[in-house]
Formats: C-alpha cells, structure tokens, sequence
C-alpha cells in the first residue's frame, strides 16, 4: 500500500471515530437546574447530541413532548393523555 493511500486510510478512520465519538449529554440541562449526577447523564454520539440541540435547544423533556404534539403531530394527542405522558417523563427524571 503506497504512503498515499496510507494517509487516506487513516483520515477516513479518523473522521469516522470523531464522528462516532461519544459525549455526555445532560436531560435535565444545567441551565434549568440539571445536576452533572450520573441519572441526569447519558452517553450519545457527538452527532447526535449537536442534532438534539439544534431541535430542541434547552427544553425539558415534557416540553419536548409538547413541542411535538404541536408541530410534528398536529395536536393528535389530547391534553390529557399528552399530561399522562408528560407525568410518566417527570417520574422517569425523578427515578
């Protein structure tokens, strides 16, 4: 294999680790009083974690699920069943 070939092997197998590299994300954010505990943390890809904010910036996850109902789903869901959902969120953050 020539030197050149070489090199492009290995910037590829660099982007490839860089672009799979995994970062910790907060749930709860620390701007809206996440704590850096281990149940607030959870490990996701770099990719991911940029694609998550750039949709959902800082809000809660019951807000996240409000968002959706909203614009992606067109208020499908009722309220009530959009609180039960946004309870069982808050009981999954507590645990």
């Amino acid at each position: 294999m020539s030197k050149k070939s070489k090199r492009r092997r290995d910037y590829r197998v660099k982007q490839k680790v860089k672009k799979n590299r995994l970062t910790q994300h907060h749930i709860l954010c620390r701007s809206r009083g996440g704590t850096d505990n281990s149940d607030n943390i959870v490990l996701i890809t770099q990719k991911n974690h940029e694609n998550y904010h750039r949709l959902f910036y800082n809000m809660l996850p019951s807000e996240i699920l409000e968002y959706l109902n909203t614009i992606f789903w067109n208020n499908y869901f009722n309220p009530a069943s959009l609180e039960r959902a946004k309870l069982k969120v808050y009981r999954e953050d507590e645990a």
